[in-house]
């Protein structure tokens, strides 16, 4: 974003001093509206950059405190099941249920339904 940054301030300062040169008629007034619009276009390009970055700061953010919320270990995952689902795992339980989200979700279910 710094290069549009950068590239931004360079077309302005060319806008202007073309303008003075259009003033003295010493440079077609088309040079001018071509330039102009094309720093407009920048101009919008960065905009929208600007918003994207925030939104995508944003999304960041919440995917952290999201994740944050996520047991990392199997010592949490054990507790959270007990607390949040009432599940109990015992030492003679298959640990394949910690391998991804869907066999986690049949464990429980499963438990559940026995209960």
């Amino acid at each position: 974003m710094t290069d549009l940054s950068a590239e931004f301030k360079a077309l302005a300062a060319q806008v202007e001093a073309l303008k003075a040169l259009v003033e003295q008629r010493m440079a077609d007034r088309r040079e001018l509206d071509a330039l102009t619009v094309k720093h407009a276009a920048l101009e919008k390009a960065l905009q929208m950059a600007d918003t994207l970055v925030s939104q995508l700061a944003s999304q960041s953010a919440a995917a952290k405190a999201r994740r944050s919320l996520v047991p990392v270990d199997a010592t949490e995952l054990v507790v959270m099941l007990d607390e949040e689902f009432a599940v109990r795992v015992t030492e003679g339980d298959d640990p394949s249920y910690m391998r991804n989200v869907n066999s986690l979700a049949s464990f429980i279910l499963k438990r559940q339904a026995a209960a």
